[in-house]
């Protein structure tokens, strides 16, 4: 997989560098019984805003089974899965790496469109970018929004408090 992407020689990722801001990453994941290949757009600048113990999200990612829609098996053929990547994967890779295109999935209420695994990225990466943009107040309405979610139990270490103490002590208005 040429296209600009390195890959190491004890690694199933391959990376390249849109700019000094921004990278992609395509992993292969291998499972028990399939593959399943991730893309993820890094927004290196975004790791930046607050500190290493904030629990800052500064990536979008989908797998391509939630893209194409089919699950990937060993007894998949080679040329099939390479199909899938560069005609879906690439394509979506595209748009994860569009901070507009990330920014308007993750507002919606569908988490099918989240371009992240769980909603507790989401929660962290949505202000983020908004917040890199200059559109603070938006950004911490959010966050408030977020925060007052009923009944959510958030997944990631450090917990979305901490991340919003960090958010608030650089953001607020």
């Amino acid at each position: 997989l040429p296209l600009g992407f390195k890959r190491s020689r004890s690694s199933f990722e391959w990376k390249r560098r849109l700019d000094k801001s921004n990278s992609q990453l395509i992993h292969l994941n291998f499972g028990f019984t399939g593959i399943n290949p991730g893309f993820v757009s890094r927004f290196d600048d975004l790791a930046k805003l607050l500190p290493t113990d904030s629990g800052s999200v500064f990536q979008a990612s989908r797998v391509l089974a939630s893209i194409t829609g089919v699950c990937y098996s060993m007894d998949t053929p080679p040329s099939s899965l390479v199909s899938d990547v560069l005609n879906s994967g690439l394509p979506e890779l595209g748009r994860l790496s569009d901070r507009e295109w990330v920014v308007t999935a993750l507002r919606s209420n569908d988490p099918i469109v989240w371009p992240t695994p769980s909603r507790s990225h989401r929660i962290r990466l949505l202000p983020l970018i908004l917040a890199s943009r200059g559109e603070h107040h938006e950004a911490l309405q959010w966050l408030s929004e977020f925060e007052s979610s009923e009944g959510y139990i958030d997944q990631m270490v450090p917990n979305y408090r901490i991340f919003s103490e960090h958010f608030r002590s650089r953001f607020a208005v």
